[in-house]
């Protein structure tokens, strides 16, 4: 039942503590446990220590009385939502820039005009609990007297189902953008499901680093191997060869390019690094959510009784069950796709698919980079060995033809032929 108030002589300072509402009071310890009828207050002490305002003279009343012929006296904002739920909810609300009763007229109409996507999200974190409806719905005083929080709070709780309508909206809001981003997912992962199947490049890559490693591993318990976890090719760089001076990779990238292999790898593979950034659980994940949100937004249109919002959203919902279930459709083949690739591939079953795909991206880039240096080297080389045969032809120019030891250093007259001295 509802509990009898208290009238006290004057207006006092409030408490800001968080009421329990008397429908959530049976069953604890304030229904039989505590009780304050049996605490004696002294209302004359109380209002002098608490009252809003100090208590005035009979002249200083009769000075006042004068003064609210002319004067009008600013009414007491009363609040009654805890101070810190009550300063983000006004700091979010005069983002909005318009009106409570608008916010309110534009949720139960499912108007995205007024409520974009931002402004819903932002509304989601500031919408009112039972308990704070339950609270401002129980002051009796005038609606003007209320902070704007608790304003808002009132004009929300007039709207039926809040709380649904705005995740509906919301969901509507965002549905482009995450359907989008669903789509472009599932397709770089069957792309590259697909690539990984279809290289030459790659087939090549691998048939060469099975021979090469089956070689080195000839005569021990590695060897004869009809294949390999994709994962080793990331480690054909820790094996150097004697000199410390290169490795296997460098080896393989050298003769790869050859065949032109490495520049085809990544040419090849395109798909396989935007993929490599995806976690494939996690879309089903978000698929899953996205089909329980527009789930949500087919009940509360059949439930709702407002013909603007049931027109909206249930034309939102036609057009984007028709698109999710495009994308289940892509997802599930992609899924079928990726776990067959796993097995062709020889790999475990807990293998994700995005980790096959940074470990060829990764190698890509490596055996891309080891021919890069390979070139380099090479290019060092040819350049040390020129400038080594143009000294050699300087020293030769600079040599004593007769006796082919002595440097040149006299000419001869009138020839002008340049020998060594002691050849003169």
């Amino acid at each position: 039942p509802k509990k009898k108030g208290i009238k006290p002589g004057v207006q006092m300072r409030q408490l800001h503590w968080t009421k329990l509402p008397d429908a959530k009071v049976k069953g604890t310890m304030w229904e039989n446990d505590m009780s304050d009828d049996k605490i004696k207050i002294d209302p004359a002490e109380v209002e002098t220590l608490f009252a809003a305002a100090a208590a005035k003279k009979k002249d200083e009343d009769a000075e006042d009385d004068k003064r609210r012929k002319t004067i009008v006296k600013k009414a007491e904002v009363v609040t009654l939502i805890d101070p810190k739920t009550a300063n983000n909810a006004a700091i979010a609300l005069s983002r909005f820039k318009v009106p409570t009763d608008k916010i309110a007229a534009a949720l139960l109409a499912g108007d995205s005009n007024v409520l974009s996507a931002d402004s819903l999200t932002s509304l989601m974190t500031i919408l009112p609990s039972a308990e704070e409806v339950e609270l401002v719905q129980g002051h009796d005083g005038p609606t003007a007297q209320l902070g704007k929080c608790e304003q808002f709070f009132l004009a929300i709780a007039s709207v039926p189902r809040y709380t649904i309508r705005t995740k509906c909206m919301l969901t509507a809001a965002n549905f482009p953008e995450r359907a989008h981003e669903l789509k472009s997912k599932v397709e770089d992962v069957a792309a590259a499901v697909k690539e990984v199947r279809a290289s030459k490049a790659l087939k090549e890559t691998i048939e060469f680093a099975l021979a090469i490693g089956n070689y080195l591993n000839g005569g021990t318990n590695k060897g004869a191997a009809w294949g390999f976890k994709i994962d080793s090719l990331n480690k054909l760089i820790g094996t150097k060869t004697l000199d410390n001076k290169s490795t296997l990779l460098h080896y393989m990238a050298r003769k790869l390019a050859e065949k032109g292999t490495v520049d085809a790898l990544l040419d090849e593979l395109s798909h396989i690094e935007p993929a490599a950034r995806i976690v494939w659980k996690d879309e089903s994940g978000e698929l899953a959510s996205l089909g329980t949100a527009l789930k949500q937004v087919e009940t509360q249109v059949k439930l709702d009784k407002n013909e603007a919002f049931v027109r909206e959203l249930g034309s939102f919902h036609s057009t984007a069950k028709a698109e999710f279930e495009a994308i289940s459709k892509a997802k599930a083949t992609a899924d079928e796709a990726a776990t067959a690739m796993l097995k062709w591939l020889g790999e475990d079953a807990k293998v994700q698919p995005e980790e096959v795909f940074s470990t060829l991206h990764n190698f890509s880039l490596t055996i891309e980079k080891g021919h890069r240096y390979n070139v380099d080297m090479e290019e060092k080389e040819a350049k040390k060995k020129r400038m080594e045969a143009a000294a050699e032809k300087r020293a030769e120019e600079k040599q004593c033809v007769v006796c082919m030891d002595k440097e040149k250093d006299v000419a001869l007259d009138p020839c002008g032929h340049r020998v060594c001295a002691v050849c003169c």
